[in-house]
């Protein structure tokens, strides 16, 4: 949540459910009920609501539903593909979220919570998706593979132009999960098991630093994946993988290893 309390996650494996967490008080309670499958909650601006994908009517969904748990969850888009809910804009009017068209591609699309209109935003050959939009609301973050691998791009916002490709590290695996710092001077997203973060400069040319690494994790890419960054980039909440085999965790202590040397 924005103020830092609270923690909404899908838990399940072949369907989930939404839970909140109450970070303060260490205790969860579970938020959606429904057997279909419900997963992405995104918080409203003021955390009164949580947005969510879901499948109980049609393939691809987008419910809301007051985080005091009161009141039923409302239906606010529906269509028959699958999508993936990636960002609520800071004024709460728009819904961000990526669709996959019949042909396999994926796009992004916004939802306008004013007219409950929903139209492509971001569409082309190249799969374009995880469209997050700063906390100022001038600029757009995705990944796209117009390049042929999936990069970081940003661009103006609703202008669309001025594009710059942000993941400039160097990288030969896709670079994924574009999130903004919440004071929105720092942009962070994933590569392979590696979480990067650019600073947002105010210079001439391009308005974006150089990316730094700043940690390698065992991160599990796909639908389940997201980042979640708070206290001004301070704060990094992701899913990590649990090692195969626990023996291979932390670190192993061998002595005396040149007289096992000298036996063989």
């Amino acid at each position: 949540s924005h103020d830092g309390r609270r923690l909404a996650v899908a838990i399940g494996t072949d369907t989930c459910d939404i839970w909140i967490y109450d970070l303060e008080r260490d205790s969860r309670t579970r938020f959606s009920f429904d057997p279909a499958d419900d997963r992405q909650p995104l918080w409203s601006p003021d955390d009164r609501r949580l947005a969510f994908s879901s499948s109980r009517k049609a393939r691809g969904e987008i419910w809301v539903r007051p985080t005091s748990g009161q009141g039923e969850a409302k239906l606010v888009f529906s269509a028959d593909t699958t999508i993936i809910l990636t960002d609520w804009s800071s004024d709460g009017r728009l819904i961000f979220f990526t669709s996959q068209t019949p042909t396999g591609d994926v796009d992004v699309w916004v939802l306008d919570m004013q007219t409950s209109e929903a139209r492509p935003l971001l569409t082309g050959k190249a799969s374009q998706s995880w469209a997050r939009l700063s906390p100022d609301r001038k600029w757009l973050a995705f990944n796209s593979g117009e390049s042929g691998q999936d990069e970081i791009y940003v661009q103006r916002f609703p202008e669309a132009d001025g594009r710059f490709m942000v993941s400039n590290d160097g990288g030969v695996r896709g670079a994924y999960q574009p999130v903004w710092s919440d004071d929105g001077r720092e942009l962070f997203y994933q590569r392979g098991n590696t979480v990067f973060a650019l600073p947002v400069t105010s210079g001439a040319g391009s308005p974006f630093g150089t990316p730094r690494a700043l940690f390698g994790v065992n991160l599990k890419t796909g639908v389940e994946s997201s980042l979640v960054v708070a206290d001004h980039g301070r704060r990094i909440l992701f899913n990590e993988l649990p090692p195969t085999d626990p023996s291979k965790s932390g670190a192993r202590l061998i002595q005396n290893w040149s007289t096992a040397l000298a036996a063989e």
